[in-house]
């Protein structure tokens, strides 16, 4: 039905398409809110707990080995996705040993120009392994009551090999700003 103007309205259905995206977006952006302050306060904990920077370098080396096993055994994921997870569980392998470099007594001789790289490495695996977990726990649908549903009718997050791409970048990027700045500081 046109208005006064002559142009057309927009449906309901258009509507409440622009409604879904902003929705999407709004959590999307509390989420990532959400995993950047996560990842400060594990820097943080990494760098003045001994022990808990030892059982965040094995829990990050064991996440590694999960993902490089869930991404071997998927036959769903595009190969160039399984390059770049092939890629990152090995970005995520090394940070779980950057882990035991980083430690407060450890790395008082370590000037503040090259931890600053180790940060942004450590942080970058811990952005992308939270965002990782996050969306398997979404797209399982343990999220939703989607896990009693049938397979085919759950919802996945990432529908193509650039929207994957795109997350990807996006928390690697997002990582190392967060980390090369927390290395900076000189903590």
């Amino acid at each position: 039905m046109p208005s006064i103007f002559g142009r057309p309205q927009p449906s309901r259905r258009s509507r409440s398409r622009v409604l879904s995206v902003l929705l999407h977006g709004v959590i999307t952006a509390i989420c990532g809110g959400c995993i950047g302050e996560l990842v400060d306060l594990s820097l943080a904990t990494i760098t003045v707990d001994e022990f808990l920077s030892i059982l965040f370098g094995i829990t990050l080396v064991a996440l590694a080995a999960v993902v490089f096993w869930r991404t071997y055994v998927s036959s769903d994921i595009a190969p160039a996705g399984k390059y770049v997870l092939y890629f990152v569980s090995f970005v995520v392998l090394g940070s779980g040993i950057v882990c035991f470099v980083l430690q407060q007594n450890w790395s008082k001789s370590i000037a503040a120009v090259l931890k600053a790289p180790l940060y942004a490495w450590l942080s970058t695996s811990l952005t992308f392994v939270m965002a990782y977990i996050l969306v398997e726990f979404a797209n399982s649908g343990y999220a939703t009551c989607a896990c009693f549903c049938k397979k085919a009718n759950r919802i996945k997050y990432y529908n193509s090999t650039s929207q994957f791409v795109l997350a990807v970048c996006g928390s690697l990027v997002t990582g190392a700003l967060m980390g090369f700045g927390f290395g900076v500081i000189d903590v």
